[in-house]
Order: C-alpha cells, then sequence, then structure tokens
C-alpha cells in the first residue's frame, strides 16, 4: 500500500508538473497555437494514432507469413526409479551400470509456405487497406478536432466583443445617469429619471456578468477539445478573427464555391473519411478472398536438424538433418470455410451501406452548410442596415431627450434597439465565419 501511494503521489506531482510548464509556456494563444496544441494533445487524435500503429503491426505480421518460421529447441530429462522391468509377469532387475537416468535433445526447424491459397496474399492486401484506411481516419478525426478548434475560438473571441460592447454600454448609462442626476439637482427633470436610470443600470451590469460567464464556459470548451485542463488561466488573441467581413470576400467566396453539385464531386475526391471508406470495402474484398482460401491446397517446404542422447556427447554422429514437403488438401472441414465466406461477404456488404450512407451525410452535411452560409449572408446583409437605421434613431432620440422633447423611456428604448442591432452584427459576422469554414471542412478543404 505505501508503495501504491507514493506512486500515486509521484504521478500527481508529474502530472501537476507538466500542466505547469505547459502553463508557462503560455499566456496568450492565438489560433495557429490552439490548432498546435490540440493536434498534439487533443484525446481523439491520440487515439487515432495507437489505432495506426496497431494496423502497422498487423501489416507487418501479415507480411511475415511469406518469411520462413524457425524454431530451435532443447531438453533435458531425468529418470528417477525404474530399475526393474516386467517381462510376461517376472521382475527382472536391470543392473545399475545399465541404466542411463539422463537425456538430451535438441532440434531446429524451418517451415516456409509455398502456397497457402491465396490466403496470405489476401491478408496482406486487407493489412494494407486497413492501415491506409486508419491512417486517412486520424487525418480526418484531425480535420474534425481543427473544426471544432476553430467554431470554438471564434465562440470566444465572440463572446469577448460582446462583453466589450455590455461594458461600453454600462459606461454610457452611467454617464446618462450622472447628466441626469444633474439635471434633477439643477430641478430640469424630476426623481423618476434617476430612479429609471438606475434601475436600467443594474439590469445592464448583470448583463455584464452573465456575458463574462458565457466567455470563461467558452474558453473551458474550447481547452478541453484542446486536451488541456480547462482551468488553466490562458487568454486568446481576438486579432486571430476578423472581426469584418466585406462584399467582396462574400461574393469571392461564392463565386470558387457556389455550386452545391461542383462541392459534392470535390467532397467525394478529397475527404479523407469518404477516401478511408474506399479502403475498407478493399479490405474487405481481400477478406473474401481469404475466406476463399479454405478450399484450396497448401504446400509447404520444411527442414530441420535433430538430435538426442544420454550424453552430451557425439552430436555430430547421432545428430540428422531432414528436408520434406507437406501437401494439405482439405476434404471436409464441417462448413468452417463456408461459414467465414458467409461473414466476409457481410462485413463487403456493411462497409459497402456504410460508404453509402456516408455519402448520404456528406450531401445533406454540405446542403445544411450552403443553407447556413445563405442564411449567414443574408443576415449579414440586414444586420448592416439595421444597425445604420439604429444608431440615426438613436441618436435623434438622445437629442430629443437632451432638449426634453423626449421621456427616458424612450430613450432607453432607443438604446437597447442599437445594442441589440450591435450584438447582432457581431453574432452574424462570427456565424458567417462558421459557415464558411464549415463548408471547406465538407469537402476536405479546411485549413
Amino acid at each position: 500500500m505505501r508503495f501504491i501511494a507514493t506512486a500515486l503521489i509521484f504521478f500527481n506531482i508529474a502530472f501537476q508538473s507538466s500542466f505547469s510548464q505547459l502553463q508557462g509556456q503560455h499566456s496568450t494563444l492565438s489560433l495557429k497555437d490552439c490548432m498546435e496544441i490540440a493536434l498534439k494533445r487533443n484525446t481523439d487524435i491520440r487515439l487515432s494514432e495507437q489505432r495506426v500503429n496497431a494496423s502497422s503491426a498487423d501489416l507487418t505480421n501479415a507480411f511475415g507469413s511469406f518469411l520462413p518460421s524457425i524454431n530451435l529447441n532443447a531438453g533435458f530429462t531425468r529418470q528417477y526409479g525404474g530399475n526393474n522391468v516386467n517381462i510376461n509377469g517376472q521382475i527382472i532387475p536391470i543392473p545399475q551400470e545399465n541404466i542411463k537416468p539422463n537425456s538430451y535433445n535438441m532440434g531446429a526447424q524451418a517451415q516456409l509456405p509455398i502456397f497457402t491459397g491465396f490466403s496470405r496474399e489476401a491478408n496482406y492486401s486487407a493489412a494494407k487497406n486497413n492501415l491506409e484506411s486508419q491512417y486517412l481516419q486520424m487525418e480526418q478525426t484531425a480535420e474534425l478536432v481543427k473544426i471544432n478548434i476553430y467554431k470554438q475560438y471564434v465562440d470566444v473571441v465572440e463572446k469577448m466583443q460582446i462583453v466589450k460592447l455590455r461594458r461600453q454600454d454600462f459606461e454610457m448609462g452611467k454617464n446618462e445617469l450622472e447628466r441626469i442626476r444633474a439635471n434633477y439637482e439643477a430641478g430640469i427633470i424630476p426623481i423618476a429619471d434617476v430612479y429609471a436610470q438606475e434601475a436600467e443600470l443594474g439590469s445592464r451590469e448583470l448583463q455584464i456578468v452573465a456575458a463574462e460567464n458565457s466567455v470563461e464556459l467558452a474558453k473551458a470548451t474550447l481547452m478541453t477539445t484542446m486536451g488541456v485542463p480547462p482551468d488553466l488561466s490562458w487568454q486568446f488573441l481576438e486579432s486571430s478573427i476578423p472581426s469584418t467581413i466585406e462584399d467582396r470576400e462574400i461574393k469571392e467566396f461564392r463565386t470558387q464555391y457556389g455550386s452545391i453539385n461542383q462541392v459534392v464531386e470535390l467532397a467525394m475526391q478529397q475527404r479523407f473519411d469518404y477516401r478511408a471508406s474506399n479502403n475498407n470495402i478493399s479490405a474487405a474484398e481481400s477478406g473474401i478472398t481469404a475466406a476463399k482460401s479454405g478450399y484450396l491446397p497448401t504446400l509447404a517446404a520444411y527442414g530441420g536438424w535433430s538430435w538426442a542422447n544420454y550424453e552430451l556427447d557425439n552430436v555430430s554422429d547421432l545428430g540428422r538433418s531432414y528436408i520434406g514437403l507437406n501437401i494439405s488438401l482439405p476434404l471436409f472441414d464441417n462448413f468452417n470455410t463456408n461459414a467465414r465466406i458467409q461473414n466476409a461477404e457481410l462485413s463487403l456488404a456493411s462497409r459497402q451501406i456504410e460508404k453509402e450512407n456516408l455519402e448520404f451525410n456528406i450531401r445533406t452535411s454540405i446542403q445544411s452548410a450552403f443553407l447556413n452560409l445563405e442564411a449567414a449572408e443574408k443576415q449579414i446583409d440586414i444586420s448592416k442596415r439595421a444597425l445604420k437605421s439604429a444608431q440615426q434613431n438613436h441618436d435623434a432620440v438622445q437629442e430629443r431627450y437632451r432638449v426634453g422633447i423626449s421621456t427616458l423611456l424612450e430613450l432607453n428604448e432607443a438604446n437597447r434597439q442599437l445594442l441589440t442591432a450591435q450584438l447582432n452584427s457581431i453574432t452574424y459576422v462570427y456565424s458567417y465565419l462558421k459557415a464558411q469554414k464549415q463548408i471547406l471542412f465538407e469537402i476536405g478543404k479546411f485549413d
């Protein structure tokens, strides 16, 4: 128990030390920094790497079936008792000088399969395709992690922008409260306006707290995807993500990726998971070939050397060498080969259906991504016009309030409309960026 407790303490110290070093290496992270950390530490990627390593070992094992197998053995036996022999019920003692209790043996044998009914060729092909499939799946996992990192980083930046906007709104509210108090003390407005503005300021402060909490939650989600503890006090660069989108950029992207059919064709050529499905089908086809080899004969060559004696001598005189061929022809194997063929064909059918489902999912995801992109384009256009109108309305109501024509209620309502338009403008820009990157991810061109 002491050993276990000591080991746990040591592991905890090492674990904390590693993250302390990680914390010391980074303070403010760009989007590129987050990507690099995630590619090294994300658990899904690390698991995919282990699958690639296992598939690589399977390929090496499949290649080994083309090589000879070599065995070396040696043995020693000592006999106790048994100094008499029974001949027709007559017990006859054996003279002690004729008893040799020790016996020794040595041997070496090599066997080389010459023909295995094409099973080893099929197994090697299947292992090769499985390795390629696992590698492509690892690449697809990395792409998925990167798009998630991008979206989550955008969420962090978006929420940080919202916090800034709400703080600015709060400061404007404080300035407005000071002006209202001054007007009240001068006898220009009633005390009710002071109370109303104080209540409005309290509401804005609560919204700041909620916005700040949203930032911390977004950071925790991002850091979890990166594979680091979410309690590390890291900051993130807002400049890694553009805060505005020009109409020219929107048109250029539409010109390059305007046709859904064109994008679907690109996806089938470039997506790692779709290419991996082709390798899975090839591996399953090889599995059928390997299963059918059970109906074919096998041929193997073998050779070796053996020696046995009661004493450790006369190795050259008593040793013998041999070579030979062994052919095996299956006549009836209790329908085992037939069962293996049926299972292999089922595996192939499953892989083909999986590919078909994947193609449907890709088409659906691309269509959904284009719909989201189109909606984001419209939202950006509408939000620009709405922001301009809200700003003009706010300025007009504020001026009327200053000269006593408008009420404080109207001013606060105009301010809320302006703030909503500003928040929408931020949200829709980042929604467009995520929709744009989602399309690139769907066609296998996310960078």
